[in-house]
């Protein structure tokens, strides 16, 4: 059985959300962490967000040159970062199309538990 867990950071400034998976070991009930959700409190949540960020890593990939050459004080950079970007974006995209693909077959998982179609879902 799968649920989301809320947890707060040791001073409780923060909050996080984690997919649970619940099984039996040895005759005892035991919890394993599937996916942290980070500030989401949703799967669906998660995916919109890593979705919008694929978006924008295919972006960096495709035209580096939109690539800000300023820093963020609005000071010009004296290298050209549009190759660096475009590396770490090529680096990052498989790790973020694989957590996709594991969130969405979570979020597949939790909807037939809880007994929703595919076709509403």
């Amino acid at each position: 059985m799968l649920f989301i867990r809320k947890r707060r950071s040791k001073k409780g400034q923060t909050l996080s959300h984690q997919v649970i998976e619940t099984y039996r070991a040895h005759g005892k009930v035991k919890h394993r962490v599937i996916a942290n959700l980070g500030q989401y409190a949703s799967i669906e949540a998660a995916l919109d967000a890593d979705r919008g960020h694929l978006v924008r890593l295919r972006q960096q990939i495709e035209h580096p040159e939109r690539i800000p050459q300023t820093h963020s004080t609005g000071a010009a950079v004296s290298l050209d970062t549009s190759a660096i970007w475009r590396e770490e974006a090529i680096r990052c995209t498989p790790i973020v199309e694989a957590r996709i693909a594991l969130l969405e077959s979570l979020e597949l998982r939790m909807s037939k538990q809880t007994g929703i179609s595919d076709a509403t879902a």
